[in-house]
């Protein structure tokens, strides 16, 4: 299916994966609505887009805002949710083993990542066109052993199964969840300072096969992809340059509180 003419809804679309799959689809010809919290940072990025790509706030914990928001924008061809919690203070009770995992931090990360989500696909569905798609955002420490992830794995476990179970409620619509590796986007460079930052990077790079981290622009292909793609459908999309099979007990984040 091409996207030109299309209309395409990115919640999360104001920064990084989310505004990187925004502004492909728009560079494609689509009609593209991002959506996201912070008026400011929407206004912003889609000015930088350009292409006639409208801007909305969006509130995707809030119930009764998601349910508001589909009401409004109508029937639409695509729905791609890019929604991410991650902020210095919350992984710094979240990224601990599981028995030291401060419990409303564990909460406040499901709240954003899944039922953000899961607001925005049971409203987003009702307005879903025929032949449209809905595409989920997971991540890689739900398959792959990550110490002192355990909170973070559930939910992008969770997310994952929302996205193939949905798939085959609203078929022959279709439904997807792409999850990501290591990605180098703006959240990334608020959570550690730039010194432990590049040392992260450095280290995931060399054990990656591709030999990088990924930028949020390459990652965006695979949203892309699942828009375009008729016949994909109730499936995860690994998008990890390798980290499947990348050398053993890769560590990830540490406490950020130096413990």
């Amino acid at each position: 299916m091409e996207l030109k003419g299309k209309r395409v809804i990115v919640v999360g679309g104001s920064s990084g994966i989310g505004q990187a799959v925004a502004r492909a689809a728009a560079a494609k010809g689509a009609k593209v609505i991002i959506a996201s919290r912070n008026k400011e940072k929407v206004d912003q990025a889609a000015g930088e887009i350009g292409g006639g790509v409208e801007g909305r706030v969006l509130d995707a914990t809030k119930e009764e805002e998601v349910q508001a928001f589909f009401e409004r924008i109508g029937a639409f061809d695509h729905l791609i949710c890019t929604i991410h919690p991650a902020s210095r203070e919350m992984l710094r009770h979240l990224v601990r083993p599981l028995d030291q995992t401060a419990t409303e931090a564990a909460r406040q990360w499901m709240e954003v990542k899944f039922w953000g989500q899961y607001y925005c696909a049971k409203y987003g569905a009702r307005k879903l066109k025929d032949q449209g798609s809905i595409t989920l955002t997971g991540g890689a420490a739900s398959r792959r052993w990550i110490p002192n992830h355990a909170a973070i794995a559930a939910t992008n476990a969770a997310v994952g199964a929302l996205g193939v179970m949905l798939a085959k409620e609203i078929g022959p619509k279709r439904c997807n969840v792409v999850s990501p590796g290591l990605v180098d986007t703006p959240v990334q460079h608020t959570l550690l300072s730039e010194e432990e930052l590049k040392a992260h990077f450095t280290y995931k790079a060399d054990l990656l096969p591709v030999k990088h981290v990924a930028t949020p622009e390459e990652v965006a292909l695979s949203y892309i992809y699942l828009l375009e793609c008729d016949f994909h459908t109730a499936d995860v999309l690994v998008v990890d340059g390798g980290n499947s099979v990348a050398g053993v007990g890769s560590p990830g984040y540490k406490n950020l509180d130096g413990n």
